[in-house]
């Protein structure tokens, strides 16, 4: 077998409708899901089979010849004397797991495990090595273990060689093994050679003989001495934050301000074009950051505080509800109002410098801010706490009185209503008297005007009688006219009806 193997790809523009995973150099994977573009890349297969190692070494490092034996045993036994100790020192046992190399004519030859003997003059043991070795170096003979998910950079007669996983064993001074790397890395750079990941989310910025490149999510293999690659630029949002920012306000005052600013590259070339491929997020952080001092400057201490607002010229948004400086707002929602206009601010201040640059401005937020000053901090916040704590109690106390005034009208409402109903019941009882007297002086009416009728007197003296008789329980009753009733009697009906004499 040759020691050296053809190239075995295929040039793979990154405009090729070839897809993914198809296998490119001798029926690999990892060749195959690669995109490539320029000189064909110099990939290696293994030339060692895990199965039949010993053979495949045999038959490269030894040019298909023997182990390094030179006689054999039936010479041994024929041997006397001298001979015999000299075939003794020669014999070598090669244990499992071991190979050992031996110069033979001044070439390298591999003794696989088992005995040797070296018998000739010329053959001379060099050394025993652990076969498990990931790479194995003797002389001009070199044994590579690539392991699986990684690759191998070696350069053989100055050109590089890319190796596949696998076994690779060269026989030639010409062959230096660089090192082995993980295909998780995102850039594998050899000399001309450059193995590239771009993950989702993002884009790789390369340059091909001075022209911007932009690649997109995939995995690319590049051969070109001119080809350059750039930075990383992410196309998800992304998150600046910014940590105790000192900005002035309108009078003099220090303020640390914690802020969160969220963006979007939506055009990279344009970003290319304006800004560069490193450049982002500091340009962005840098115009935030003139922006807040910009805007802080118009705004009062005492209008962060009690949450007055807006600020001529100053609008925002804001999300974060928190009272900036430990201070309460005097009303629901007025500090909301201020951070929201601050915020608002903010990015119209930012947006129209960054949309240039292909960079969108989603929200800027406000998260706390805190007087430089510590000393002056602390004062504040305490007398701010004070001032707090009065209005809680005046609230408080108004809040008090409010409820003992509701307590005394529900008080008065209570009696008013009760008076009333006292009212009320007296006007119908009332009423109710003066309708009796009416009915009742209606019945002596209408009974004395039944009483001028002849036949009603007498109806009304038999009934008279009987009720009399009745009470007395008698079956008879006479009443006589000289008696108390018999003149009470005559008394009554005077005007007309039977004599009393004739009642019985």
């Amino acid at each position: 077998m040759s020691d050296q193997k053809s190239l075995l790809t295929s040039a793979y523009a990154l405009s090729s409708d070839v897809p993914l995973g198809t296998s490119m150099v001798g029926g690999s994977g990892i060749a195959g899901e690669m995109k490539q573009t320029h000189e064909p890349i110099p990939f290696f297969e293994p030339n060692v089979s895990a199965v039949r190692e010993e053979m495949d070494l045999s038959q490269v490092i030894n040019d298909g010849g023997g182990d390094g034996s030179s006689c054999c045993w039936t010479l041994l036994c024929c041997m006397s004397g001298v001979g015999l100790c000299y075939i003794c020192c020669k014999a070598k046992l090669i244990d499992q797991g071991q190979y050992g190399f031996c110069n033979v004519n001044g070439r390298v030859r591999l003794m696989v495990p088992g005995w040797h003997l070296l018998a000739s003059p010329t053959a001379s043991f060099m050394t025993l090595v652990d076969a498990g070795r990931d790479e194995i170096s003797v002389g001009p003979v070199t044994i590579v273990r690539v392991p699986q998910g990684s690759v191998g950079f070696a350069f053989n007669d100055g050109k590089p060689e890319v190796l596949l996983p696998g076994r690779h064993v060269r026989k030639t001074a010409s062959f230096r093994f660089s090192a082995t790397y993980s295909l998780s890395e995102d850039l594998l750079t050899f000399g001309p050679i450059k193995l590239l990941t771009v993950r989702s989310g993002g884009v790789r910025v390369c340059y091909d003989k001075g022209k911007v490149i932009i690649l997109t999510p995939g995995r690319y293999a590049i051969n070109s001495p001119t080809f350059n690659v750039a930075g990383l630029i992410l196309t998800q949002q992304q998150n600046l934050r910014f940590s105790r920012h000192n900005v002035m306000l309108d009078g003099g005052i220090n303020l640390l301000v914690e802020g969160l600013l969220t963006f979007k590259v939506d055009d990279v070339e344009k970003l290319i074009h304006e800004l560069g491929d490193t450049e982002v997020v500091r340009a962005v952080e840098d115009v935030t950051k003139a922006e807040l001092s910009r805007v802080f400057s118009g705004v009062h201490l005492e209008q962060l505080v009690s949450g007055a607002g807006p600020v001529p010229g100053v609008g925002g948004k804001v999300e974060d509800k928190d009272a900036v400086l430990g201070a309460p707002p005097q009303q629901p929602g007025e500090l909301e109002d201020i951070r929201h206009h601050i915020c608002r601010d903010v990015v119209e201040g930012v947006l129209p410098i960054t949309a240039p640059w292909g960079v969108r401005i989603i929200n800027f937020q406000i998260e706390s801010t805190k007087l430089a000053d510590a000393k002056y901090a602390s004062d504040y916040e305490e007398s701010s706490l004070a001032i707090a704590k009065a209005k809680a109690t005046q609230r408080a106390t108004v809040i008090n009185n409010e409820i003992q005034l509701q307590s005394a009208r529900a008080a008065a409402s209570t009696l008013q209503i009760q008076a009333e109903g006292r009212r009320v019941a007296a006007v119908i009882e009332a009423e109710a008297s003066g309708e009796t007297r009416r009915i009742e002086a209606k019945s002596r009416n209408d009974a004395a005007e039944m009483m001028e009728d002849d036949f009603a007197k007498r109806y009304a003296l038999a009934g008279l009688q009987v009720d009399f008789a009745r009470n007395l329980k008698a079956g008879s009753l006479t009443v006589l006219g000289g008696g108390d009733v018999g003149r009470a009697l005559i008394a009554g009906p005077r005007a007309g009806g039977p004599r009393p004499e004739a009642m019985r």
